[in-house]
């Protein structure tokens, strides 16, 4: 659609959507989005590290299957008592002996 002089300063037609003004709550009136507040940082970097623990134990679990080894219930539960880190390790010393540390 093109705009004149006449036009600008014209109502939209009807049915016309017109955009709402940024509200306060999550613009500065810039465009630019408010910064995140530190809870939700917070909460979005321990749901970061909870998806990559979770990854990590089903990767456990596959290579595990792969290689014939059991899960026990004592083994699943000292699985998720370890953190992204161990569970690195543990990856790595179940691909380099083949059986369980």
């Amino acid at each position: 659609m093109r705009y004149d002089c006449a036009t600008v300063n014209a109502k939209p037609p009807r049915g016309h959507r017109m955009l709402a003004p940024p509200d306060s709550g999550s613009s500065s009136g810039l465009g630019r989005p408010n910064k995140p507040k530190l809870a939700e940082i917070a909460s979005r970097e321990e749901g970061r590290k909870q998806g990559q623990r979770e990854g990590l134990r089903q990767a456990i679990e596959l290579v595990c299957n792969q290689l014939g080894i059991m899960i026990t219930e004592p083994r699943r539960i000292w699985i998720k008592s370890l953190d992204v880190a161990a569970l690195q390790s543990l990856i790595r010393r179940l691909l380099a002996d083949r059986r369980w540390p």
